[in-house]
């Protein structure tokens, strides 16, 4: 018994990043591996986990490093900075920029086989001293893995600029010996990210996450949130303005325009004078603003490519994996080392022939839904009011 704590301390003092119950699990099957070698019959002697989980513990807290006040502490030696298979997992350190890249050269390449990514940032559970933690995904042989993970202390275009750098130059082309140009890049609404893409990036289309656009328009009517449960007409003039993105990306301002000035809408506008702020708010946003419509239209997109979903999924296991906000850095590292290890598993499945992820059936209708409704509008089946009253309906899905 006294052994195998023994034994089970050193395994921890040796690598610290690894869970408890993963030592002790490794040293009972050592354990019954060495009694069959030895050609034992008898099962061997190991205490309950129970039993000496306080003493692991404690071990792993003397061994653990100090947890840095300052990005300019943090230092990420030895196992913190390899996967569970001891392969080299941080890409790039760079106290000065505060950032850190988390990813294999092995991911690397296969990040190169993705023509559509996916950026999205979360704070909840980003470790300090750092503020944001970013995830670069791509869809590799028709599922969405996370190959990247970046923890950054700032979220200014340089910042971003210096990321995609140390990817494009430092990591794509050393291991691969070609430029990095990802067919496109789905992200939210967040102008630093999209200038540092568009520059980096010059030849990589960036499409803007049409549920977040969504998002924004909801929270610039929370005046109109009663009158619209009630007024049916209202109702159907503000999902218009949110089905926008599902016409063709040349009629966008046409009829955004023709809309906002029905006779219809402009009596609701009197009737409701935070309509009259809505519009111009998203004529001076999204028609001729800071996000014109070309970012955001989806009318070519199809339902993976229209919607960020695929992050915000990852991000909620992720959250509900770590399980508490700004957790210890160096519990942080341990939980991402078990997100590369799913990794590793979703990228030999991928090449072993594997089944790209299924959409819910409801997402799979809705689709079915709005391709039938395109295709009659192609047709000359409906007119174009037809068809955008139509996609309207299904919009607030989104």
């Amino acid at each position: 018994m006294d052994k195998f704590l023994n034994d089970a301390k050193q395994k921890i003092r040796d690598n610290p990043t690894k869970p408890n119950k993963r030592v002790y699990d490794e040293q009972v099957a050592a354990a019954h591996q060495a009694v069959g070698q030895g050609g034992g019959d008898r099962p061997p002697m190991v205490p309950d986990f129970v039993s000496i989980r306080s003493q692991m513990s404690r071990t792993k807290t003397e061994n653990l490093p100090e947890i840095p006040a300052e990005v300019e502490e943090v230092q990420f030696l030895g196992p913190w900075q390899e996967t569970w298979r001891g392969s080299r997992f941080m890409l790039q350190q760079n106290n000065d920029w505060g950032t850190a890249i988390f990813g294999t050269h092995e991911n690397i390449r296969k990040l190169t086989e993705c023509n559509m990514l996916y950026i999205d940032a979360t704070f909840k559970t980003c470790p300090r001293p750092y503020s944001q933690m970013l995830v670069i995904q791509g869809d590799y042989r028709g599922r969405v893995l996370p190959f990247l993970t970046v923890l950054m202390t700032n979220k200014t275009i340089r910042d971003y600029r210096q990321i995609l750098q140390a990817v494009k130059r430092k990591a794509v082309l050393r291991l691969t010996g070609h430029t990095w140009e990802p067919a496109s890049i789905v992200m939210d609404f967040e102008q630093a990210l999209i200038t540092a893409v568009e520059t980096d990036l010059p030849y990589t289309r960036t499409e803007l996450c049409y549920f977040h656009f969504n998002q924004s328009l909801w929270r610039s009517i929370q005046e109109l949130t009663g009158a619209y449960k009630r007024d049916e007409n209202l109702k159907e003039i503000l999902r218009k303005v949110m089905a926008l993105g599902f016409l063709p990306v040349a009629l966008v301002r046409n009829n955004f325009t023709l809309l906002r000035n029905l006779p219809g809408t402009r009596r609701k506008i009197y009737q409701y004078p935070a309509l009259f702020d809505f519009f111009n708010s998203v004529h001076n946003t999204y028609i001729v603003g800071q996000f014109p419509p070309p970012v955001w239209n989806v009318y070519e997109r199809n339902m993976d490519c229209r919607t960020n979903n695929n992050a915000e999924s990852f991000h909620r296991s992720w959250n509900n994996r770590v399980g508490v906000r700004h957790p210890n850095l160096w519990i942080f590292v341990r939980h991402l080392k078990d997100l590369q290890a799913s990794t590793e598993s979703g990228i030999l499945s991928m090449d072993r022939g594997g089944h790209p992820t299924r959409r819910q059936r409801r997402w799979r209708l809705m689709e079915g839904r709005l391709l039938a409704l395109k295709e009659e509008y192609r047709r000359g089946v409906r007119d174009v009011d037809s068809y955008w009253r139509d996609v309207s309906h299904l919009v607030h899905h989104y």
